[in-house]
């Protein structure tokens, strides 16, 4: 599972830890996949399905910074933007806030020498600004 959310950018201190522990991460996946397991001849397209949707997540979060700063980061923001996401299984709003945190986090200590210009870490980088 660490191959499929480690994404180029981020630097994950104690990666496990980062997403609340196995079970947390096992929930996310499951809450981007839904029912639909990964297989191992399939692992670079889940990768790349788990990029698109953390930008998706990413992209919702800044076009609703207003609403974030209203509502002071309260649970009703992540549980409002949980139900908008369109993913295969059920991402609800402590996941989202968790993955939130951890990839803000994880771009934070990120010292790399190549900056890795993705739509993802763009999102991520333009989320911190808020």
């Amino acid at each position: 599972m660490k191959g499929l959310v480690q994404r180029k950018g981020f630097t994950f201190a104690q990666f496990n830890e980062a997403f609340g522990g196995q079970d947390a991460m096992a929930k996310i996946v499951e809450g981007i996949f839904g029912d639909n397991w990964v297989s191992p001849d399939k692992y670079h397209e889940a990768a790349e399905q788990v990029e698109d949707t953390l930008t998706v997540i990413f992209y919702h979060l800044n076009d609703r910074a207003d609403t974030y700063c209203i509502l002071r980061g309260h649970d009703a923001f992540y549980d409002t933007l949980a139900s908008e996401l369109p993913t295969e299984g059920n991402l609800n709003a402590d996941l989202l806030k968790g993955l939130e945190e951890a990839y803000v986090e994880a771009r934070r200590a990120y010292q790399g020498r190549v900056s890795h210009d993705t739509r993802l870490v763009r999102a991520v980088d333009d989320w911190i600004k808020i």
